[in-house]
């Protein structure tokens, strides 16, 4: 048998050196090709940027770090600056960032050139100066989805932080806007097409937050700084703190142009839509002011230029306005160069579901864009026939839902004495003090006002009115027409239609100097109380339907009168009629009319009852006055000045008149008729009306005592 022989095992080859060197070999070539990665990735940023800007932009980066480990990316230095000459597509920049830090970068999308997820990038020390905006050109640009490196189908973002960014956009030699500081914080970016069309993105970021600090605007001669805003998506709210603005003086012709001036220390608006602003909506649950402060220099109006509405001037900046509240408080307004220059401090306005476009300014149901409006004021002052008198009111406050608007202490006070009042008239004008305790306006119809400007309410009401006159005749007359006259309402600029006018507790008092003396005549009408329904200048009412007005109060503090008035505010010819009464007084209390008027002094006399039917129109008064008195004396007073008012004539005058021509007693015998006084005289239209009244009754109370026509006829 053969011997079997031990077979020895083969040896198996050792190849752990091949992989060693093979491993060996990929590290190194991963290495080399790493170390390379921020050089190469360096030198194709600068590339990029100049072929994509055509040689007009040059980038340039002092460092540029990536991690493959941390898939993140590290710039550092970074500066943007364009070439010399201009360009028709792209403007002029200057760019320098500190650093750029992009961290949690999905390198296998990348790769893949798919969506490229990224945790954060963060961008510090930004400082940006862009000059002059290339026109616009018709060929719409392609979204930022489309424009992104490497071809990739989008990149969702984390976090996006910019942290102290500046700079500012000057498009001629001065910055139009500046910006000190900006910082920005942007969550859940999508930059795709479903990013581009998810509703509840802006700008591709789910939720946004930025704020401003030390931002200046110029636009339109005017210059607006604001030292803080903030902007919260998630909150929101939008806040700008300390606003100003100032014109600049720099207009051909500052005397048209509008010229603001507003410190605003707090503007809020919350519940702000962020999304409708991508489309020009600005849709908010409020807008709060607090204590804005305005000067407004309105420009004089030429025939070239036309006021646009409010909705009208919202475009291009925005295309409409909707806010479910608007407040503000504390105001403090004024306007300079308008009449009166008002000045209105305390000014607090809410408005109710305001719309500011087309619709909103066209809805019916709405005043002046919101559907209810409620103003209150402090104290309001203004310049009235500049600079003879000022006007005041202590509150204003008008409420459109309950159609009341109210205004407490108004007064009317000259800014000078008599002697310089009627020095610098240069005519004989009454001047006046007024003072009004409040006036109503109940039932007002604000949308027929903010539409049609149309004054129309069903009640007018003057509480506690004091008014004082003083003139002096020795001046010259004016030669302009009167405007305190029936025929001069239907003049007006606006159409006004109230159902009942009243005066409450009104008192009149009358101070004037007739021509040839120095000594004033007083004269007063206390606890006054007039009515008149309608009062109104409209066409619609006409004779058939005329105005009706009630009139009482006390002439002298001791005798009772009493009226009524017919007016038809639409005639021309300001036809209008009295039937009136005057209660028992003594003759006496009627010497500061007839003195001045008719040169005749009431020695003694007893009224009983005067009863008068006047009718008025723009030539002059007619009707009859019946008095019933007894026991008159009367007499005639000098022209001449001096404190002796007779002489030798006006006594005598006097004397033949007692005992000739006037009737001690009216009627002569008990059982007689009343002898009327007949009433007819002209109007000098340069007078108010009240001075035809007044004359009138004067002329038919002489007549009716039996003053001859001879002496009434010189009535002054």
């Amino acid at each position: 048998m053969p011997l079997l022989t031990e077979v020895q095992p083969e040896k198996k080859k050792r190849r752990w050196p091949i992989w060693l060197l093979g491993s060996a070999v990929i590290i190194s070539l991963v290495t080399v090709a790493l170390g390379r990665l921020d050089a190469w990735l360096h030198q194709a940023l600068e590339q990029q940027v100049s072929q994509a800007s055509g040689g007009f932009y040059s980038l340039q980066i002092r460092e540029l770090h990536t991690s493959l480990w941390a898939r993140s990316l590290t710039v550092r230095g970074v500066q943007l600056r364009s070439g010399p000459t201009s360009n028709s597509q792209l403007p002029p920049v200057r760019a320098d960032v500190n650093i750029v830090r992009v961290q949690g970068i999905g390198l296998l999308s990348l790769l893949r050139r798919g969506v490229v997820p990224i945790n954060k990038v963060m961008v510090e020390a930004l400082r940006l100066e862009v000059g002059k905006m290339p026109p616009s050109t018709t060929k719409p640009s392609k979204p930022l989805y489309e424009r992104l490196p490497l071809h990739v189908k989008g990149i969702r973002l984390n976090h996006l932080f910019l942290v102290n960014v500046g700079g500012n956009y000057t498009p001629n030699k001065q910055p139009v806007f500046t910006l000190g500081r900006g910082d920005l914080e942007a969550h859940d970016i999508l930059i795709s097409p479903v990013g581009a069309a998810d509703s509840q993105r802006v700008s591709y970021a789910r939720r946004t937050s930025f704020q401003l600090a030390d931002a200046r605007v110029v636009a339109k001669n005017h210059i607006a700084s604001v030292k803080a805003l903030r902007f919260s998506s998630d909150r929101q709210l939008l806040e700008l703190n300390t606003v100003r603005v100032q014109a600049i003086q720099q207009s051909k012709d500052p005397a048209t142009t509008a010229r603001l001036t507003l410190s605003l220390p707090q503007v809020r608006l919350t519940g702000l839509q962020a999304l409708p602003l991508t489309r020009q909506l600005l849709q908010a649950d409020s807008l709060l002011l607090t204590s804005p402060e305005a000067t407004f220099l309105a420009g004089s109006p030429t025939p070239k230029t036309k006021a646009l509405l409010l909705h009208q001037q919202l475009p291009p900046w925005m295309k409409r306005c909707v806010l479910r509240y608007v407040g503000l408080s504390g105001g403090q307004f004024r306007l300079p160069k308008l009449a009166g220059a008002p000045t209105v401090r305390g000014v607090s306005v809410q408005a109710v579901d305001v719309r500011i476009d087309s619709l909103g300014a066209h809805d019916p149901a709405r005043i002046f864009y919101a559907v209810a409006w409620k103003v209150r004021t402090g104290p309001a002052t203004a310049v009235v026939d500049a600079p003879f008198y000022r006007a005041r009111c202590e509150r204003f406050q008008l409420d459109s839902r309950t159609s009341l608007a109210q205004a407490d202490g108004l007064t009317l006070t000259p800014t000078m004495g008599p002697a310089e009042f009627a020095r610098r008239k240069r005519l004989s004008a009454t001047r006046l003090t007024a003072r009004l305790t409040q006036l109503r306006l109940v039932g007002l119809n604000c949308a027929t006002w903010a539409r049609n400007g149309e004054l129309v309410a069903k009640a007018l009401e003057l509480h506690n009115p004091r008014l004082q006159i003083t003139g002096n005749e020795n001046y010259p007359q004016p030669t302009d027409l009167s405007v305190v006259s029936p025929e001069q309402l239907r003049r007006l600029p606006f159409r006004l239609h109230l159902g009942t006018a009243k005066i409450i507790n009104l008192s009149f008092q009358s101070s004037e100097i007739a021509k040839g003396s120095t000594i004033p005549v007083n004269f007063s009408i206390t606890r006054l109380h007039a009515s008149i329904s309608p009062f109104t200048n409209s066409p619609a009412y006409r004779s058939a339907s005329p105005s009706i007005g009630r009139v009482s109060g006390w002439l002298e503090g001791k005798c009772f009168m009493q009226g009524v008035f017919k007016f038809n505010f639409a005639d021309p010819q300001g036809r209008h009629s009295l039937v009136g009464s005057f209660g028992p007084t003594p003759f006496a209390i009627l010497n500061p009319v007839s003195e001045p008027s008719a040169r005749i002094r009431f020695e003694r006399g007893q009224v009983e009852h005067i009863q008068c039917n006047f009718q008025f129109d723009r030539r002059g008064a007619r009707g009859t006055v019946w008095t019933r008195y007894s026991n008159l004396k009367v007499s005639f007073i000098k022209r001449s000045r001096g404190p002796d008012k007779k002489n030798m004539f006006t006594r005598a005058e006097s004397l033949l008149t007692n005992k000739l021509i006037v009737r001690g007693n009216n009627p002569r015998r008990p059982g007689q008729a009343l002898e009327p006084g007949k009433v007819g005289i002209g109007r000098d239209l340069t007078h108010s009306v009240f001075w035809v009244w007044r004359m009138a009754m004067v002329e038919g109370l002489l007549s009716s005592v039996g003053v001859p026509d001879a002496f009434t006829d010189t009535m002054e």
